[in-house]
């Protein structure tokens, strides 16, 4: 069973686990921390060529010009959508923003339980990013910067400094457990193992971006 992870700026300081399985049934394993996720990075890491192309999809930039709101096409939507899980994506963007890759896998465990997940990846200006990501855990001692009120209720946003960066993230709390990341890594055919590292918005943006998230239909 292939696995995802967001960045590892959260350190040890919190678990985002994201274990994609496709078709039959699959052995789980155990969570891992965010320690070597700039390398093991996101989605596009973890699923092969051979996925189901009616739940796998890869973003190209041309359809960006196709795209309103979250960015996503109505073919990118109809993927993700097919999964067992919402898919949360945001309806304000900062300006420049644009949607990197988008992509998901169906899956579920041995024991029954559900095990699919999606990511989607959006770079601003500087280098700034933004993701919303599947997750199986929360925070583990990451700083409270504020709470804000959203249509999944209240959220609280945390933050953490490594290496003098700063990283935000946010758990939504529904199926699935999606998160809202800034400042984490990015795909990258260029870089070293496919993935770069990218800076995070400030929290007045990231505040923004998270209240306007909501479920794609």
């Amino acid at each position: 069973m292939s696995q995802f992870s967001p960045n590892s700026v959260f350190a040890l300081s919190a678990t985002v686990l994201f274990s994609l399985a496709c078709g039959a049934s699959v052995t789980a394993t155990q969570p891992t921390t965010l320690t070597h996720t700039l390398e093991v990075g996101a989605i596009a890491s973890t699923v092969d060529s051979n996925t189901d192309p009616l739940i796998r999809t890869t973003v190209s930039t041309a359809l960006i010009a196709q795209a309103t709101g979250n960015l996503l096409s109505s073919e990118q939507k109809a993927r993700l959508t097919r999964l067992p899980i919402p898919i949360v994506a945001p309806t304000n963007l900062p300006a420049g923003f644009r949607l990197v890759q988008a992509g998901g896998e169906a899956g579920q465990y041995v024991n029954g339980d559900d095990d699919s997940g999606y990511a989607i990846d959006y770079q601003g200006e500087n280098n700034t990013c933004l993701s919303i990501r599947s997750s199986q855990d929360g925070p583990r001692g990451l700083e409270k910067v504020r709470q804000v009120q959203t249509r999944f209720g209240l959220i609280t946003v945390y933050a953490e400094k490594l290496d003098g960066r700063k990283s935000l993230v946010s758990f939504l709390g529904i199926k699935g457990n999606p998160v809202l990341i800034s400042g984490s890594t990015l795909p990258d055919s260029t870089a070293v193992g496919g993935w770069k590292r990218c800076r995070a918005v400030s929290v007045e943006t990231y505040t923004q971006v998270l209240k306007s998230l909501t479920v794609v239909r």
